[in-house]
C-alpha cells in the first residue's frame, strides 16, 4: 500500500498579499534612491559646466585686458576710468579703461551679446597695488592688478586676478623674424 503524503498544516503553492507589497515597495524605495542620485549628478553635472564656462568668459577677458598698454597714451598716469555705462570696448586704449567695466549679458569687444549666457554677467575692477605686499594703494607703484568677475544672478561663479606692471611690454621685432 502506498502511502499518500499528509501536512500537519495548511500549504501555501505562492507568495502573500503582505510578502507582494513588501517587495514593491523595496523596489519603489530603491527606484526613487535611484534616480535621486541621477538628479543630484545631473545638477552637479551642470554646475560644474557652468563654472567652467564661467572660468573661459573670465580668462578670455583678462587676456584681452592684458593685451593693453598699462597707461593711456593721452591721460595722465594716475587717471582711472569709470567705463561702468560702456558696451563696446573697441576703443578702450589702456588698462585703466577697463576700470567698472560690466556687461550682462556678457558681450564681445565689439559690444554684441554672447549667446547662451541670459543671466550671467562680467565685471572688471582695476586697481593699483603695493608691489611688496599686492594689496590695493593709492598711489601708482607701477604694478596694477586687474580683476575680473563672473556672475550668475547674484552666485560669483568665477574670479580671476591678473597683475600688470608699468615695466612689461610687449616683445618687439626689429629687422629681422626670430623665425628664420
Amino acid at each position: 500500500m502506498i502511502a499518500s503524503p499528509h501536512h500537519a498544516g495548511p500549504h501555501h503553492a505562492g507568495i502573500t498579499l503582505i510578502e507582494t507589497i513588501i517587495s514593491v515597495l523595496i523596489v519603489a524605495g530603491l527606484f526613487v534612491a535611484a534616480v535621486s542620485t541621477l538628479g543630484a549628478a545631473r545638477s552637479a553635472e551642470s554646475r560644474t559646466a557652468e563654472r567652467l564656462h564661467a572660468q573661459a568668459l573670465a580668462e578670455d577677458l583678462i587676456s584681452e585686458i592684458l593685451a593693453q598698454p598699462y597707461d593711456h597714451p593721452t591721460a595722465p598716469a594716475l587717471a582711472v576710468a569709470d567705463a561702468s555705462g560702456d558696451t563696446d570696448r573697441l576703443g578702450y586704449q589702456s588698462l585703466n579703461d577697463y576700470h567698472r567695466w560690466f556687461s550682462s549679458p556678457p558681450r564681445t569687444p565689439d559690444g554684441t551679446p554672447l549667446t547662451g549666457y541670459d543671466g550671467f554677467s562680467r565685471e572688471v575692477e582695476i586697481t593699483r597695488a603695493d608691489p611688496t605686499t599686492l594689496a590695493s594703494t593709492t598711489t601708482d607703484t607701477g604694478v596694477k592688478r586687474i580683476t575680473v568677475r563672473v556672475r550668475r544672478g547674484d552666485l560669483l561663479l568665477a574670479e580671476r586676478v591678473a597683475l600688470r606692471t608699468a615695466a612689461w611690454a610687449e616683445p618687439q621685432l626689429s629687422g629681422e623674424s626670430w623665425r628664420e
